[in-house]
């Protein structure tokens, strides 16, 4: 599915005081599909973030709040279809649920070609807010060849209501909305998608049995997963559509594909199609249970020191360390055994790094005597501080801007990143990234993190 942000500024707020003005948060994506007479349509995805956009009280006395939406596609400087609509909130008794996302969807029928989508938004609250947006793109979908739609990762799905915009198939399909890659957090417990499969009737014949198979697999390297993998037997057909569901509750975090495949009787593939997205759990990476049996004798954990260096040891973990495993390292060093903390150090390492963990473990050592000397506030260590914790997980920024004397504002600085990758923790590689930090009690060192546009990071809209 293809994705795009509708463009907005960064904004902050310091107390009571506003960087720059609020603006419309809406995410955009779009995907194409074919009908059984080989005819192609365009879906546009709206997500509004609620609170990005001006409620005031209606003539009911309630909240509500909402944007305004023409999507035009043109083709060679003609417009050729349009569609003018209201995404806004229901009417609320109060501000609450102000932070809600407000969804919609249009359909445009189209042959196959290149076009450019054309976008005027505006709040309905407040008209002088405007944005006008244009992206070309090209429907691929027209052709009677064995093919897929693009995959819908599923926000929710239900039997079909009458006259819902997100019906299809059977079931109210309402989508996950993205402006970059697919975020499943640990709140998510199910990963739901939707494909159609055209035309295999052409590729193998009619009433010709092949199976569908559909799985996860890891994008770092490249395995299946088999314990997320399923198949079914299907017949030959013009459009076959799959709504499928797994249980993610234990996926570790991670980078992911989720592959959709149908293969011949030969076990030939004729059709494939992948969607990448980005898992993050905090169920453990080291397997509690087995380091008992872990033998650590002449390795470099066994050389590390005695109860004191290894407390102090697993303690410079806790950055780049899941919830879980932060757990079992504040029992480790309540308990003060030794042996469990040696061998509880090797595995953490040999998992990040399993053929050198030890040098793995020695640079890792340098960078936090590095943001130690650079960040250490008096009240806290480097490493435990906001900016510590950035620099070790994600590396050195590009650039740092400094801003001290900014009237009415704390000191603060923006960190940027042209790619955001972590060497110890499994992320989504983003590019473009800032961090911003800012120090409230004045002279301390002490800069925290107040706002961030990388996934999973703090991250304020207003």
């Amino acid at each position: 599915m293809n994705r795009f942000k509708l463009p907005v500024f960064l904004t902050l707020l310091f107390c009571t005081i506003q960087l720059s003005a609020k603006n419309i948060g809406i995410d955009i994506s779009y995907a194409q599909f074919m009908n059984e007479k080989d005819e192609g349509y365009l879906e546009i995805y709206f997500a509004l973030a609620g609170n990005s956009i001006d409620f005031v009280k209606n003539k009911g006395d309630k909240y509500q709040g909402g944007v305004e939406i023409t999507a035009a596609i043109k083709q060679d400087s003609a417009f050729i279809t349009a569609d003018k609509f209201l995404l806004q909130s229901p009417e609320l008794n109060d501000t609450i649920n102000f932070a809600e996302a407000y969804i919609n969807q249009v359909r445009f029928p189209l042959e196959k070609g290149k076009y450019i989508l054309v976008l005027d938004i505006k709040d309905i609250n407040d008209p002088e807010e405007t944005y006008h947006f244009e992206q070309e793109f090209t429907l691929e979908l027209g052709d009677a060849e064995p093919t897929t739609s693009d995959l819908l990762f599923l926000d929710t799905y239900t039997p079909a209501k009458e006259g819902s915009v997100f019906a299809k198939s059977g079931y109210d399909l309402v989508p996950m909305v993205s402006s970059g890659s697919y975020y499943f957090n640990e709140a998510v417990s199910t990963l739901s998608f939707y494909v159609e499969l055209y035309n295999t009737k052409d590729a193998l014949g009619e009433n010709e049995p092949y199976i569908l198979k559909y799985y996860l697999k890891n994008a770092s390297t490249n395995k299946v997963l088999n314990k997320y993998a399923s198949f079914a037997k299907k017949t030959s057909s013009t459009v076959e559509p799959v709504l499928a569901s797994f249980n993610i509750e234990k996926l570790k975090t991670g980078n992911y594909n989720l592959v959709v495949e149908a293969l011949n009787r030969d076990g030939e593939t004729i059709i494939n199609k992948t969607a990448f997205f980005y898992r993050k759990n905090s169920a453990p990476s080291v397997d509690f249970e087995d380091l008992a049996n872990t033998d650590v004798t002449g390795t470099f954990a066994d050389l590390l020191g005695g109860i004191d260096s290894l407390y102090l040891f697993t303690r410079y973990l806790f950055p780049i360390s899941t919830d879980a495993e932060r757990n079992y390292q504040n029992s480790l060093r309540e308990e003060r055994d030794l042996k469990k903390m040696k061998q509880y150090f090797y595995v953490f390492w040999s998992q990040r790094n399993d053929y050198d963990p030890q040098t793995e473990w020695e640079n890792y050592r340098k960078r936090v005597r590095e943001v130690n000397s650079l960040y250490d506030s008096g009240l806290r260590p480097g490493f435990m501080t906001d900016r510590g914790r950035v620099s070790l997980v994600y590396g050195k920024p590009i650039l740092v801007e400094q801003r001290k004397f900014e009237p009415g504002l704390p000191p603060y600085e923006i960190w940027k990143y042209d790619q955001l990758t972590s060497r110890y923790v499994d992320i989504v590689n983003q590019s473009n990234k800032i961090f911003v930090f800012a120090e409230f009690n004045i002279s301390s060192n002490e800069y925290e993190l107040i706002h961030s546009n990388a996934i999973g990071e703090l991250n304020d809209r207003r």
